[in-house]
C-alpha cells in the first residue's frame, strides 16, 4: 500500500540553494515526487513551521528533511 503525504511549510530549500517561499511537498512513500507553491489552505496537508530541505540519496531520489530529520 501506498504511503501519501502533503506537508506545507514557510520555505523549501532545494538541492541548487534555491528558495520556494509558502510551498507544498509531496511525498510518496517516503520520497519527494511534488514541489508546490501554497494557495490557499489544502485539504489532509500537514504545516511545518520553518524549512524543509530536500536532498538526492545515493540511489538519485530526492528526500525531505525537515530540523536534521527525514520526512516519511
Amino acid at each position: 500500500m501506498m504511503k501519501l503525504k502533503k506537508i506545507a511549510c514557510h520555505q523549501i530549500v532545494f538541492e541548487d540553494h534555491s528558495i520556494q517561499s509558502m510551498a507544498v511537498v509531496e511525498l510518496e512513500d517516503g520520497f519527494v515526487t511534488r514541489c508546490y507553491p501554497l494557495e490557499g489552505e489544502q485539504p489532509q496537508t500537514e504545516w511545518l513551521s520553518g524549512t524543509i530541505k530536500l536532498q538526492r540519496d545515493n540511489q538519485g531520489l530526492m528526500k525531505a528533511f525537515y530540523n536534521g530529520k527525514e520526512l516519511k
